[in-house]
């Protein structure tokens, strides 16, 4: 009986072992994974830094342009809408046919 605890003693801690070696292995894997994230990260961050102060200054003029945009296209499409209404009631008042047809 003492054989057969002893075997299983030794069978344990064979499998302790074949685990811990695979953890180990694992966890080197890990290291340098997060190793190559970390310097992908910092040189992304000096690229972003390294952005030439003309670049950025177009990058800021293109968004105040788009913003001008959308407050010009914001403000025009009541009076533009109002416009179209207006111009085709004076089409159907003149009492042209054709023109009341194609409508």
């Amino acid at each position: 009986m003492s054989q057969s605890v002893s075997f299983r003693i030794t069978r344990t801690a064979e499998d302790v072992a074949q685990m811990l070696n695979a953890l180990s292995q694992r966890l080197v894997k890990l290291e340098q994974r997060l190793e190559t994230l970390e310097l992908e990260m910092r040189h992304q961050r000096s690229q972003s830094e390294s952005m030439p102060a003309d670049e950025l200054q177009r990058l800021d003029d293109v968004d105040q342009l788009l913003l001008d945009c959308q407050e010009l296209l914001s403000s025009s499409e009541p009076e533009s809408h109002d416009e179209t209404a207006g111009a085709e009631s004076p089409a159907f008042e003149s009492g042209d046919a054709d023109l009341q047809m194609a409508a």
